[in-house]
């Protein structure tokens, strides 16, 4: 099958450029579709730095610099942003795993018979046939309904089929994605011809995918995707139903894990991942740390802690590394946090200013909330941390506070 290593090779050769102020870092798609083993991926470390850097940047360039309420600001440019890459990531995982799974079976060797498939959508007046004993694909659609269509595929993308129809859908989702004609026919007369029409227009499709990637709402800020601007995605993701279908592929993709943070104060500036820092997380290091030029990195070493339930005393990841019987892999959990790699660094560098504030994308763990209590306890430094769910405690807060104010029995005169 010459036209589908063509088509591999093509993908292969598919990359997408994110920029930070004047820096860039040209990322592969292997790279992009990257999962992790503890669940995260190449996306919710990015999509995190974006979210972090954009906080701090409008935070420390504005009179009001609350945090919290810069998190309120990008909530949903950052929402959107994630399903971006979720559809990104969506379309070239799939397709990619179709292609190595006709590429590994016999049976696409010979040929394949299905049913002609026909749909009309009464409320969007757009006609669908799909005859693959023919080989011809035919759509007329309202292009002011395009992205119910584009929904329905995607929808139908999950169900139980041949990888020969995920195919056809995933060739019908392609030619909904990059044109804006209201009749799309696609026609081949075997499977090497849609092949080759997949490796002429995967090019196109990684153009608008990028277009929307570099979509800025100032010009060296926040590099998150706008609903409110007027590019192709940004045109899109308005669509209640378009949007929640793309809800779906971030639930999929997305680990509720802290996956970046940075810490900064009077004379010191670090940012910080969360995992091991190991081999397979070196790429998002030298991601970042060409984006944040002379920006260290608070990494996994042996100060970090990890404080026992009375908040009191502690271990450190060096006595857990020199156990004679360490544990499995399961237990690094203990010490992978970004807030604890932040105290650890804070400690080997004795800043001079005791004041440190860390910008986080979840609220800490049980395990970093344990070391956040025992420094405010000691009074070692004073640490405000802000994360995005900090807006409703807040908020619930202030009205706890005006219930508490107004009710009798706090004034004394219940009876």
């Amino acid at each position: 099958m010459e036209n589908l290593e063509k088509l591999l090779g093509t993908l292969q050769e598919q990359s997408f450029i994110f920029n930070y102020g004047d820096n860039k870092a040209e990322i592969n798609l292997d790279t992009l579709l990257s999962d992790y083993d503890d669940g995260t991926s190449f996306i919710d470390y990015i999509s995190d730095f974006y979210y972090v850097q954009s906080v701090y940047q409008k935070s420390i360039n504005s009179k009001d610099a609350n945090p919290v309420k810069k998190f309120q600001d990008f909530s949903e440019s950052s929402k959107s942003y994630y399903k971006l890459l979720s559809l990104i990531k969506f379309y070239y995982s799939e397709l990619k795993n179709c292609l190595f799974e006709i590429k590994d079976s016999a049976k696409f060797r010979r040929r394949i018979h299905f049913e002609i498939y026909r749909e009309f959508f009464d409320e969007s007046y757009s006609y669908i046939m799909i005859n693959l004993d023919e080989h011809y694909i035919y759509i007329d659609l309202n292009l002011d309904e395009k992205n119910k269509i584009l929904t329905y595929f995607i929808n139908q993308y999950f169900g139980e089929l041949h990888t020969f129809k995920k195919l056809i859908l995933l060739a019908i989702i392609l030619e909904l994605l990059i044109t804006n004609e209201a009749v799309i026919r696609i026609r081949f007369l075997h499977i090497e011809e849609l092949f080759e029409s997949f490796s002429k227009k995967i090019s196109h499709l990684t153009s608008f995918f990028q277009s929307s990637l570099s979509s800025r709402l100032s010009s060296d800020k926040l590099f998150l995707v706008s609903t409110a601007t007027n590019d192709w995605f940004g045109k899109m993701i308005p669509d209640k139903n378009f949007s929640l279908e793309i809800d779906k592929l971030s639930r999929n993709n997305r680990e509720k894990l802290n996956c970046y943070a940075i810490a900064y104060g009077d004379g010191f500036y670090y940012y910080a991942i969360n995992h091991m820092d190991g081999k397979d997380r070196q790429n998002l290091h030298d991601i970042f740390s060409n984006f944040l030029k002379n920006i260290p990195a608070a990494r996994l070493t042996d100060q970090v802690r990890y404080f026992l339930p009375d908040e009191k005393n502690f271990i450190n990841y060096g006595e857990f590394q020199n156990l004679p019987d360490k544990p499995n892999g399961n237990f690094n959990r203990m010490f992978t946090c970004c807030e604890r790699k932040i105290f650890a660094k804070l400690r080997t560098d004795k800043p001079a200013a005791k004041d440190v504030h860390i910008i986080v994308t979840q609220a800490p763990c049980e395990y970093c909330s344990r070391e956040l209590r025992y420094i405010k306890n000691n009074k070692t430094l004073t640490i405000d941390i802000n994360y995005p769910e900090l807006s409703h405690i807040n908020s619930y807060d202030r009205k706890a506070y005006e219930i508490f104010d107004s009710c009798p029995r706090h004034r004394g005169t219940d009876i």
